[in-house]
């Protein structure tokens, strides 16, 4: 006999009820706030608990971190002049580390991210804090040295957090590591995809993601036109925008959080002309549509 610490009848009940083909929140709503804490470092489901234990404003997880990075780039590669060399070149440095292309990063200096992120050290001893905090350059340059600073500043890098296959990955694990999924219910728990991946973006709405200098970035959930396996059509996202200064003006600034990859006219219900905002409520319906509350 299995001695567990938790009701595993209630649970299963739970994972039995999204099988049956109901987009059910409450039953959701248990299962990740159960697992959130015993997920065995599966990102993508603690970050959706968290959502769920945390609904208005966040200070940790993948998608605090990507949010907090993307911005940090982006105000990086917008600041009215590009001589200056911010106060916080460390973490740009870091950022860009973290979010670069494995790819680009080989094609361009030769290296791969951990020889990279070893550097950062060497590429901030070429550097002086001024008075004021920012930096000026005091040391030349090597060329190993150049190749990587000029691949690291040269690209503005959007990319989401996670994805729709990783979390319905991740939450599928996590479920069947405490016996909630059967083996024989693998195959029929991929039609559950699309709740898990609904119930994601209903969580994600209206939070507030807390960056480092305090200012804020919002989550909505929004419809793009994109090209997916070579037909165009209208999918659901998860954005995170902001304002950003450059020349004088204000700019929102927008980047993609979560890729759903579901088509926004078949499972939502609203006038994607007229997306909804982030201070607009939704709700999620048992058939598996996102509505205005």
């Amino acid at each position: 006999m299995v001695l567990r610490d938790f009701d595993q009848n209630k649970y299963r009940k739970h994972v039995q009820t999204l099988l049956s083909g109901k987009c059910d929140k409450p039953a959701l709503s248990e299962l990740f706030l159960f697992v959130r804490s015993r997920c065995d470092g599966r990102q993508t489901v603690q970050d959706i608990g968290d959502f769920i234990a945390h609904p208005q404003q966040r200070n940790k997880g993948i998608t605090t971190d990507t949010v907090r990075d993307f911005f940090t780039i982006l105000i990086f590669k917008f600041r009215d002049d590009n001589k200056i060399i911010p106060a916080n070149f460390e973490e740009v440095l870091r950022a860009l580390v973290r979010q670069i292309d494995r790819g680009i990063l080989k094609r361009d200096t030769g290296l791969n991210k951990p020889e990279v992120e070893k550097m950062i050290p060497e590429l901030l001893d070429l550097f002086s804090k001024n008075d004021d905090g920012t930096f000026r350059q005091i040391k030349g340059v090597s060329e190993k040295e150049r190749r990587v600073l000029e691949c690291l500043t040269r690209y503005v890098i959007s990319k989401p957090a996670f994805d729709r296959i990783r979390l319905v990955r991740e939450f599928r694990d996590t479920l069947k590591s405490h016996d909630l999924l059967e083996e024989n219910e693998l195959r029929q728990f991929e039609t559950v995809g699309p709740a898990i991946i609904l119930y994601a973006c209903y969580c994600m709405h209206g939070s507030e993601i807390l960056l480092s200098d305090d200012s804020k970035v919002t989550l909505e959930v929004h419809a793009n036109e994109v090209k997916w396996k070579g037909k165009a059509g209208t999918k659901l996202f998860v954005s995170g925008s902001a304002p950003v200064s450059h020349q004088g003006t204000t700019v929102n600034i927008a980047g993609a959080i979560f890729e759903t990859c579901l088509d926004a006219q078949k499972y939502s219900d609203f006038d994607w002309d007229k997306n909804p905002g982030p201070d607009t409520p939704i709700d999620l319906t048992e058939d598996g549509r996102l509505v205005f509350a």
